[in-house]
């Protein structure tokens, strides 16, 4: 199986690191890159599945708390 594109690992910074201050500050941009191609993925899939009541936001809360379970953090930590 192919890997995971780079973002994606970038994107796991922000589950797996501590809060922004410590010395996950550095990884900031490569985070905020990853975020926002999130972003762009969940609009794109968002608009087909509209007329089924899926939005934008009920994608991003589902992937939000898979990466949470993926990552074995609390719900409420990485906020």
């Amino acid at each position: 199986m192919p890997g995971a594109p780079d973002w994606i690992g970038a994107l796991s910074l922000r589950y797996r690191m501590p809060p922004p201050g410590d010395a996950g500050r550095r990884y900031t941009g490569e985070i905020a890159t990853a975020e926002r191609k999130l972003d762009q993925l969940i609009d794109r899939v968002a608009k087909p599945l509209l007329p089924f009541g899926v939005t934008a936001d009920d994608l991003h809360a589902l992937v939000h708390r898979r990466l949470m379970e993926r990552w074995g953090l609390p719900h409420d930590k990485a906020a």
